[in-house]
């Protein structure tokens, strides 16, 4: 008796399934649909660079515990290499950076722009600068995004947005 089954994937669905290729007395443990496969060739000793899952579709985040994790490490090897230890005073703050913002590299700024281009908040430090301000650093009010701004498009930007003010 062949149980209906639902497809995954159009391209796989009319793949029988491993009860139907060994015989139906075999007792699986989870649906096909449920399953993890796994490469097993994957010498991780061969790895010198480990990634993130960047859009959390492979593991979830215990938010905001990591971002303060990767603060609170980001300022601990900042102080390791040279910067004053008064940089462990500050505590991370979720509320504070979002995603979307562009790091200004000149002027180590923070800026808030629409899809034109145009500045519509400023925050030096944790200062939010007065429009005048701004415009004295940016006559025109507009920025384009080149190889001085850096876009903060992720979640594991957040803890170095705090980092860099």
């Amino acid at each position: 008796m062949k149980r209906a089954r639902s497809p995954v994937s159009p391209f796989i669905e009319n793949k029988p399934s491993l009860q139907e290729i060994v015989g139906s007395n075999v007792c699986l443990k989870r649906e096909r649909s449920h399953r993890v496969f796994v490469n097993r060739s994957l010498h991780l000793q061969a790895i010198k660079y480990y990634g993130f899952d960047m859009d959390y579709t492979l593991a979830v985040y215990k938010s905001p515990a990591y971002e303060a994790l990767a603060f609170n490490l980001i300022i601990k090897r900042l102080c390791d290499i040279g910067y004053p230890s008064d940089l462990q005073d500050f505590e991370y703050d979720p509320t504070f950076p979002v995603r979307g913002l562009w790091y200004e590299k000149n002027y180590g700024n923070l800026l808030k722009v629409d899809h034109y281009g145009n500045i519509l908040v400023c925050c030096h430090g944790f200062k939010f600068l007065k429009q005048h301000e701004i415009d004295e650093i940016y006559p025109n009010k507009f920025v384009k995004l080149d190889e001085r701004m850096f876009v903060l498009n992720t979640l594991f930007n957040l803890p170095g947005n705090i980092s860099h003010l």
